[in-house]
């Protein structure tokens, strides 16, 4: 696909942060949408493509050898869509066009950082890329700060990346896995991650601990912040942070993943200068990391999971669940299908947002199986709306549900939804191959 250059340079770049009152951390509740939006867009079908955006809705992009998408992305104040790459970052522009001023041709490469799985954007605009430090021997955690341009920031940390984050006692040497970046009002960089360590081979007797780490705004290590720079979140184990979130007191919310709903989720509270709370206290999130699905209007953190319908093994049904800041459950759709039936059919959700609004928006997969178990070759993408209460939301598609066929896709998956304000969805994803795609749909 052929991009076209439009307007950038330094006049472009001093508008980008202008805009005043959007908080850069949650992007996903932050773009600023409103219910009225969502109902100007009514006139056209629910889930269908925005012809006006990329080619017929679609744009796609590829990408060097083995620099695919690690499924991760998050928008800007001012529309730009950034999204992170094995080893760098891709900006785009609103209309899914790269952006040329970013980078080489809208992709920076040069980052020391790999496999990076989250990332964050600071007032002045400057990219944080959490990952692996490829610069130390060892492989530890690190993160990359890029300028507006896409150039490596030398002057954060070492040469533009952090300085190690120590490993969580007693594991000494281990394998660190970024999971989300936060920028604090001071400056200052709260990292959640996960520590693994192999203590026999083949993975073996191996364990894992999650860790909240703070950074400086220089890239050093706050030593200042609970143990040499870093607090492990309390066992179970296997419930370390996906997502952070900071209330007005300056205390801090380590979320945990999609994975760890079941029985409820383990949410950790800290105070300011990293120290475990005895117990979590819900009190209204001012800001969270940047993709995590929170609903700052309701105080509440979405989920989505995929179940065995009773009784239907073999099918699938997805379920949204949403949770106070305490980690007890708020509401729950229950397992609903995409259609007036789960049999003979397995629907998944991917990835969720929150709407301005309260309301969840959530895409996945609707595929038919054929009673042999076999899939056939008809999967469409979906789209769910849920009311705060746990309701499907009537007014959306049918019954609160839209499928929609991309014929003019090449196939993949996305991971990130990014709310617009004309009341449409930026879905962002990976396509077969190294390539990213961006579609943008009708609500």
């Amino acid at each position: 696909m052929t991009f076209m250059t439009s307007g950038s340079g330094p006049a472009r770049r001093r508008a980008r942060y202008v805009a005043g009152g959007v908080a850069v951390a949650g992007l996903l509740a932050a773009a600023v949408v409103g219910s009225d939006a969502i109902g100007a867009a009514a006139a056209v079908t629910p889930g269908s493509l925005d012809t006006a955006f990329g080619s017929g809705g679609i744009a796609a992009a590829s990408l060097p050898q083995g620099d695919g998408p690690r499924g991760v992305a998050l928008q800007e104040p001012n529309g730009d869509i950034v999204v992170a790459l094995n080893q760098g970052v891709a900006r785009f522009l609103p209309n899914g066009q790269l952006d040329p001023s970013f980078g080489t041709g809208g992709i920076a490469s040069g980052v020391f950082v790999s496999s990076s799985a989250a990332l964050a954007v600071q007032p002045d605009g400057k990219i944080l890329v959490d990952g692996v430090n490829m610069a130390e021997p060892t492989f530890p955690q690190g993160l990359t700060r890029l300028n507006v341009d896409g150039t490596v920031d030398t002057t954060f940390g070492t040469d533009g990346t952090s300085g190690s984050i120590p490993a969580p006692a007693p594991f000494g040497s281990v394998t660190t896995s970024g999971l989300a970046v936060l920028v604090q009002p001071d400056g200052k960089i709260l990292l959640a991650a996960n520590a693994f360590r192999e203590l026999g081979p083949r993975g073996r007797n191996s364990v894992s601990e999650g860790y909240v780490a703070r950074l400086n705004a220089d890239g050093s290590v706050d030593t200042t912040f609970g143990t040499g720079g870093l607090t492990l979140t309390p066992p179970p184990s296997d419930r370390f942070p996906s997502g952070l979130g900071l209330d007005a007191a300056g205390d801090i919310f380590a979320l945990p993943g999609q994975s760890q709903v079941q029985p409820q989720p383990g949410v950790t509270e800290l105070s300011p200068t990293g120290q475990l709370d005895a117990t979590v206290t819900a009190a209204p999130l001012t800001a969270t990391s940047a993709g995590y699905p929170v609903d700052t209007t309701n105080d509440q953190f979405v989920f989505s999971q995929n179940e065995h319908p009773s009784g239907l093994e073999g099918f699938i049904d997805p379920e949204i669940i949403r949770f106070t800041t305490a980690g007890t459950v708020a509401s729950d759709t229950g397992l609903f299908p995409f259609t007036g039936t789960s049999l003979f059919v397995q629907d998944t959700v991917g990835t969720v947002a929150v709407l301005p609004n309260g309301q969840a928006l959530a895409i996945g997969s609707h595929t038919l199986v054929r009673a042999t178990g076999t899939t056939a070759a008809t999967t469409e993408f979906a789209f769910a709306r849920v009311n705060p209460d746990g309701t499907l939301d009537p007014t959306f598609g049918t019954g609160g549900t839209a499928l929609t066929n991309l014929t003019d896709s090449s196939g993949g998956g996305f991971f990130a939804l990014l709310p617009q304000s004309d009341g449409t969805v930026i879905a962002v994803g990976g396509t077969n191959g190294n390539a990213l795609e961006l579609a943008r749909f009708n609500l």
